[in-house]
């Protein structure tokens, strides 16, 4: 097995790229009544409390935080990335993987708190890839090195006991073959096929661009492709297709958003994939994208 250190340094490093890409804090995120920011000042109070709790500055709190009571205003990246530093550097020292800890999961030793750590990292920071529309292609290799020892932290601090401490949950069944991330996320609790409200997701595009006099917005009168469509010119750019995001984007950001894993590619039944059309979440960075694809069509009109 990996030196638990090491997988904690990529963990971190991997998260770091996707709080790097920001969002609204108000973003929902897969974990119920947790928005964007409330999960990631959840991630950065929690390295400040474990530097305390590993240096001995800090006794464990008796429960945890609610969400409502996480404190504002919401942690910067760069908050992230000096908190973080901070307890890789704790956990370098030697002493600490021989000692046991009182944290607030149970009596645990230095390597399964590391563990712990890097597994709070790389499921929280999946929980922001999705609310915030980043990639999450470099959390593989780090959840793939950290599915087994996870499990066996589970099996020491009790699959119950951790799913009471939120925002882990409990256990969701997820296919043996499904790819590591999928099967980590799982075990502590996420839907791996989670994706945003669509309902409200297009609501908000459609107040985004209310007040752009070249925009026709879905009155429910037309039938057919893009009958609910924002329009400019009369072509869609944007509109909603089986729960997701369906927008016009040059072939090559289609391209991009499909190989990355944030998009999917639409295409007619028994036909090729449409070239500059692409299916993406209501997450965070719908906005943006719809904005893109309102400027793409309007360019070409």
């Amino acid at each position: 097995m990996p030196d638990p250190r090491d997988l904690f340094r990529s963990a971190v490093t991997a998260v770091t790229a996707v709080v790097d890409a920001g969002t609204d804090p108000d973003t929902e995120t897969p974990c119920s009544s947790w928005t964007y920011g409330l999960l990631l000042d959840h991630l950065v109070s929690g390295d400040r409390l474990f530097v305390g709790l590993l240096t001995g500055t800090m006794s464990p709190p008796s429960s945890p935080r609610a969400a409502g009571a996480l404190a504002e205003p919401v942690p910067s990246p760069a908050d992230y990335r000096t908190w973080s530093s901070r307890l890789a550097d704790v956990f370098d020292d030697t002493e600490i993987t021989a000692r046991e800890f009182q944290v607030p999961a149970g009596r645990l030793r230095g390597d399964q708190v590391i563990m712990l750590r890097s597994v709070e990292h790389v499921l929280h920071g999946w929980d922001l890839a999705k609310a915030a529309g980043a990639p999450t292609l470099d959390l593989a290799p780090v959840a793939a090195a950290l599915e087994e020892p996870a499990r066996h932290l589970l099996a020491a601090v009790g699959a119950q006991a951790l799913g009471e401490r939120r925002p882990f949950a409990a256990p969701v069944p997820v296919d043996p073959t499904a790819s590591a991330v999928d099967r980590l996320v799982g075990a502590f609790g996420r839907d791996p096929g989670w994706s945003p409200d669509p309902v409200a997701g297009y609501a908000r595009l459609v107040e985004q661009f209310a007040g752009h006099g070249d925009v026709e917005l879905p009155d429910g009168t037309r039938r057919g492709f893009g009958a609910d469509g924002l329009r400019t010119d009369g072509q869609v750019f944007a509109c909603t297709h089986r729960g997701r995001l369906m927008i016009k984007l040059p072939a090559a950001e289609v391209d991009r958003l499909i190989r990355t894993g944030l998009g999917a590619p639409l295409a007619k039944p028994g036909q090729r994939p449409m070239r500059e059309w692409v299916l993406v979440p209501f997450d965070g960075a719908a906005s943006t994208r719809a904005d893109q694809a309102y400027g793409f069509v309007s360019a070409r009109g």
